[in-house]
């Protein structure tokens, strides 16, 4: 565990947060730009996959489970027994609740995806919704979305600058969710999700763990 007390530790495993794209890139090469945005259309590229196609698949989900939210989870739990106020001990729990839910349907999906793959594409459509629709894009944006507020607070008198960011990370999370997507335009749902994919791995959970360290 001391890994995860190191800045530099929690940076190198976060990075494997990166691999669902890294695996979609090695799955349909060019053609996955299209599908970056539009999840459904993955299954274009892996309908009745290779051997190779669903170790990707699987590598993809697994590394999303280690670097989005296994690597924050005993971070959160630590900082809930430290902190001193109610928003602190809030923040961290719906923390480890968002990266309690995003793992286990990313190990959800490192099974059923490749199972999906070999039926059609309904079959694809609903795990996709379950696992992606559901369970990330609403229940863990609303937790996760509402714990980064809440750090925020907590921390903005201690640490301001890692505050002000959990705060702006929170902010576009929730753009990217299945609740904010349905009342912005599309590009401002892209930006925040996007956001949250690249900077909560490269930036906040380094700093998450440095902060909470620190508390």
């Amino acid at each position: 565990m001391k890994i995860l007390a190191n800045p530099l530790g929690v940076l190198l495993l976060s990075l494997f947060g990166f691999l669902p794209v890294v695996a979609l890139f090695a799955i349909g090469g060019d053609r996955a730009f299209s599908a970056l945005s539009h999840p459904q259309q993955v299954y274009d590229l892996v309908r009745n996959p290779s051997t190779g196609q669903v170790l990707w698949l699987v590598a993809g989900n697994l590394g999303d489970a280690v670097g989005y939210y296994l690597v924050v989870f005993p971070i959160a739990a630590m900082l809930a027994k430290r902190a001193k106020a109610a928003s602190g001990r809030i923040g961290s729990w719906l923390v480890m609740l968002y990266a309690a839910n995003g793992a286990f349907w990313a190990l959800v999906s490192a099974v059923a995806l490749p199972i999906a793959a070999y039926r059609d594409a309904a079959t694809w459509a609903r795990v996709t919704t379950i696992c992606q629709t559901i369970g990330w894009g609403t229940i863990g944006n609303t937790l996760g979305s509402i714990g980064w507020l809440a750090l925020g607070a907590y921390f903005f008198t201690t640490r301001r600058g890692f505050a002000v960011f959990s705060v702006v990370l929170g902010v576009m999370y929730f753009l990217g969710g299945q609740i904010a997507s349905a009342l912005i335009p599309t590009w401002l749902a892209i930006a925040g999700v996007s956001f949250y994919l690249a900077f909560q791995l490269i930036v906040w959970n380094p700093w998450f763990a440095s902060a909470a360290r620190g508390a």
